[in-house]
C-alpha cells in the first residue's frame, strides 16, 4: 500500500464510520422535530377547549339532585330535584339489600362470622318498623313499606336463631322481596321525574326560546346506571326529534360541575373540527380510529 492510498484512507474512513451515526442523529431530531409540533397542537388544543368552554351558555349541570344553570363558568340559578319521600323509598329498599351485603362475604364458611352485624342491623330495622307510620309515605305505599320491614326482620330472625346461612335460603329471601324493590324504585322514580319536569318548565320560561335553543345539556353521572339513567332518560324523551338533543350530553365518571365544563369545551372544539375537517360534525364523539380500525379488524377475523 503506498504512502499515499494510506494517507486517503485515513482521510476517507473517519467519514464513513461517521456517516450512519450521523444519520440517525438526524433521523433522531426529525423525530423530536414532529414530537415538538404535536405539543404544539396540543397546547393550541387546550387553549381553543378554554375558549370554547368560556363562551358556551347556558349550560345546564343535571346532577343526581339539582339541576344548575351556567353561564360563562358562573352558577346563576339551580333547583333541587329529589324530594324527600324519593330518598325514603330507595332508603327502604336498601334493607333486604343491606342484608344480603352483610352476609354476601361469608357464603361457604363455616364460621358464623355474620352474626354480631347481623343482630346489630336487625335491631335497627325492628326499631324503625314501629316509626314507619311516621315517615310520611302515603297510605297506599305504607303497606309495602312496612312488608319489606317485616320481610327482612323474619329472615334475620330465622338466622340468628339457627346461626347457619345457606346460599339458597339467601337467594330464596332477596328473588321473594325484589318485586317490593323495584316498585320502590318506581315511586322513587315518578316522585324524580314530576319534580324535574316542573323545574325544567320553569327553567325554559325562564331562559326564553332563544336560549333555550343553545341550550347545552350536561348529564355526569358513574359508569354502572349509564344505560336507562333517569335524568338522561328524561331529556332525551324532552328533546326527541329535534336538533336541541345534539346538545345533550352523558358525561361517565364525572359527578363535579367544573370537570363537567371542561369536557363541554373539548365537544364543542371536536365538533367544530370534524364539521370542518369530516364534514360530520359528530365524527369525533366517537374514536376517530374507529373506521380504520373496524376494516382492519375484519381483515384480521374476516366475517
Amino acid at each position: 500500500m503506498t504512502l499515499t492510498m494510506i494517507r486517503v484512507l485515513a482521510l476517507v474512513l473517519p467519514l464513513l464510520i461517521a456517516a450512519p451515526s450521523s444519520r440517525a442523529q438526524e433521523d433522531a431530531a426529525a423525530v423530536q422535530q414532529l414530537l415538538a409540533l404535536n405539543r404544539d397542537f396540543r397546547s393550541a388544543y387546550e387553549a381553543t377547549r378554554k375558549q370554547m368552554e368560556a363562551g358556551a351558555e347556558p349550560v345546564l349541570i343535571v346532577g343526581g339532585s339539582q339541576l344548575e344553570l351556567y353561564r360563562r363558568g358562573v352558577r346563576e340559578w339551580s333547583a333541587d330535584i329529589t324530594p324527600p319521600l324519593y330518598t325514603r323509598y330507595k332508603a327502604m329498599a336498601h334493607i333486604p339489600f343491606a342484608v344480603e351485603l352483610i352476609l354476601a362475604p361469608w357464603l361457604n364458611q363455616q364460621e358464623p362470622g355474620w352474626l354480631p352485624a347481623l343482630q346489630t342491623y336487625r335491631d335497627k330495622v325492628a326499631a324503625l318498623r314501629e316509626r314507619l307510620g311516621q315517615l310520611g309515605f302515603p297510605a297506599e305505599q305504607l303497606p309495602r313499606q312496612q312488608a319489606i320491614a317485616d320481610y327482612a326482620l323474619r329472615y334475620m330472625d330465622t338466622l340468628l336463631q339457627s346461626r347457619r346461612l345457606e346460599p339458597a335460603d339467601l337467594r330464596s329471601f332477596a328473588r321473594g322481596i325484589g318485586p317490593d324493590l323495584l316498585a320502590n324504585a318506581d315511586a322513587a322514580a315518578a316522585l324524580q321525574l314530576d319534580l324535574m319536569h316542573a323545574e325544567t318548565a320553569r327553567l325554559r320560561a325562564r331562559l326564553g326560546e332563544a336560549d333555550w335553543a343553545k341550550l347545552w345539556i350536561l348529564v355526569p353521572g358513574p359508569k354502572a346506571p349509564r344505560q336507562g339513567n333517569l335524568q338522561y332518560s328524561y331529556y332525551s324523551r324532552l328533546l326527541r326529534g329535534t336538533e336541541d338533543e345534539k346538545r345533550l350530553l352523558y358525561f361517565e365518571g364525572m359527578f363535579d360541575p367544573q370537570p363537567s365544563l371542561n369536557q363541554l369545551g373539548r365537544y364543542i372544539t371536536d365538533r367544530q373540527a370534524a364539521d370542518l375537517f369530516f364534514g360530520d360534525p359528530y365524527r369525533l364523539d366517537r374514536d376517530l380510529l374507529a373506521d380504520g380500525a373496524a376494516r382492519h379488524l375484519d381483515r384480521l377475523f374476516p366475517r
